[in-house]
Formats: C-alpha cells, sequence, structure tokens
C-alpha cells in the first residue's frame, strides 16, 4: 500500500534485533526503495484485475475534497466538515492512546478477577484470545481492516472464523494439552525451544552469523541432549 510502512523495514530491523547485523546504510536504502518499487510495477500490472478496498476510500475521499465542488452556496463546506471530522477523530484516537489506555483493552472480567490464571488466560489480552474484550480504541477495532471499508458479509465470515479458531479451537487444545501445548503461554508470539525456554538464535549460528546445524539439532533434537 502507498500509505503504509515498507515491509523490507522488518527485515531490517529483525536483523539488527535478533542476529545483531548491521548493515549498510544505503544497502538498507536500495532494499526498500527495490522492494517497494517491485510492488507498485507489480501492482500496477494487476490493477485490473485487484482492487484493494482502502484504496477505494482513499479516493473517494480524494474526489469528494478536490473533484467536486459545494452543490449549494453557504452551510458548512466539505473542508470544514473534513477538519470537524478529523479534530473529533484526533481525540477519539487521544484519550484511549494516551490518557487512559486502559480503554483500549477494557478486559472487565480480568479486572474483577486479576489472580484467577484461567480467566486471564481466556478473557485477557495480551495473555490469552480476549474474550470480553471491548474497546474504544479505532485502530484496535480496525486492526486488520476497518470494518467501514468490507461489505457485512465479509466481516460475517471473518468474526465466525474468529470465534471458531481462536474462542473454541485454541482453548479446546490449549486445556486437553494437545501436542504439549500446555507447558507454554496461550498466546504469546515468541518462540520456544524444547526445553521450553526463549529461543536463543544466538546459540544456533556461528561466529560469521551463520546457520549451524549441528548447534541446531544438537538445542533440538532430545537424542542429542544439551
Amino acid at each position: 500500500m502507498a500509505i503504509g510502512p515498507p515491509y523490507a523495514i522488518n527485515a531490517i530491523v529483525v536483523t539488527q534485533l535478533n542476529y545483531n547485523t548491521y548493515v549498510d546504510y544505503w544497502f538498507s536504502v536500495l532494499l526498500v526503495v527495490a522492494t517497494r518499487l517491485t510492488g507498485f510495477g507489480l501492482a500496477g500490472l494487476c490493477r485490473r484485475f485487484l482492487v484493494w478496498p482502502q484504496n477505494l476510500v482513499t479516493c473517494t475521499l480524494l474526489n469528494t475534497l478536490h473533484a467536486e465542488d459545494d452543490e449549494e452556496p453557504g452551510g458548512i463546506t466539505r473542508y470544514k466538515y473534513f477538519l470537524l471530522v478529523m479534530t473529533g477523530a484526533f481525540f477519539f484516537f487521544f484519550i484511549p492512546g494516551y490518557l487512559f489506555q486502559a480503554l483500549s483493552m477494557f478486559s472487565w472480567i480480568c479486572w474483577i478477577f486479576p489472580n484467577n490464571v484461567p480467566v486471564n488466560q481466556l478473557f485477557g489480552v495480551s495473555s490469552g484470545p480476549g474474550m470480553s474484550l471491548l474497546t474504544f480504541d479505532w485502530p484496535q477495532i480496525a486492526w486488520i481492516g476497518s470494518p467501514l471499508m468490507y461489505p457485512w458479509w465479509a466481516e460475517a465470515h471473518i468474526f465466525f472464523d474468529f470465534v471458531l479458531f481462536f474462542w473454541i479451537i485454541t482453548p479446546a487444545m490449549y486445556y486437553t494439552n494437545t501436542w504439549d501445548l500446555a507447558y507454554f503461554p496461550l498466546n504469546d508470539d515468541n518462540t520456544y525451544d524444547r526445553l521450553g525456554q526463549y529461543y536463543n538464535i544466538s546459540r544456533i549460528l556461528d561466529s560469521s552469523n551463520r546457520f549451524n546445524l549441528t548447534a541446531y539439532n544438537k538445542l533440538m533434537l532430545p537424542s542429542l541432549g544439551l
């Protein structure tokens, strides 16, 4: 997307944080520009077949502000209305995002039972699938796409799949210890080794930060031990 951050930045940051490898500044710039232009080129080739709903919203806004005139004189203009909405959106984001961040992830059941582990696993947001999530923060609502951009049947499919996989199948597999899942947190974006410890990437790399198969087998295969 033209208004989003380049995905290549993720590769540069991960290389620095996880592998302690710092690439040259101009190489980073070239990588970002090259991947970005490749994406724009592929999007241009497929423009007759692919339509991103987010782009339609942006095009509609720009067309309304620039390509159309106010039909009747007097009253509020489109630009004034846009500024009023933008000001209201600022405060709508500012309150849950800065002043009272609990409104962003309003998990009220966890407030009632703060020391109950299963309750926090199921109803927590950072520690679970957020079954009691009530949010007043628009970025949380539109995290996987604004609901204003998609038809209702697409939103219904997304919600149904989310409930099925995250609120039903995942807890069922976790509490039945399927694939030894109960030894790990219910909701976590970290990687672990076979002993349940945080995965130490440096232990499977050699002095040149290249993959070391022998070290990997020693770390991950129980038959070889540590």
